[in-house]
């Protein structure tokens, strides 16, 4: 989770690949982005997608 975590803030890209191990670890990251976002998850995800979510943004939200 580290990793993933530190990988998001440096690069500053929130990928899947990033927040789907945090998931899989039981940590809804990109449900709690799409509520900080005031948006749905299915939202959240083409957001995502496109490159719309700083990994910062996402570091923040999810530690």
């Amino acid at each position: 989770m580290a990793t993933a975590i530190g990988r998001m803030k440096s690069s500053n890209k929130a990928t899947l690949e990033y927040l789907n191990i945090l998931d899989d670890r039981g940590i809804g990251a990109v449900g709690m982005l799409a509520e900080a976002r005031g948006v749905d998850q299915g939202a959240m995800y083409d957001m995502i997608s496109k490159g719309q979510v700083s990994g910062q943004e996402a570091q923040r939200k999810a530690a």
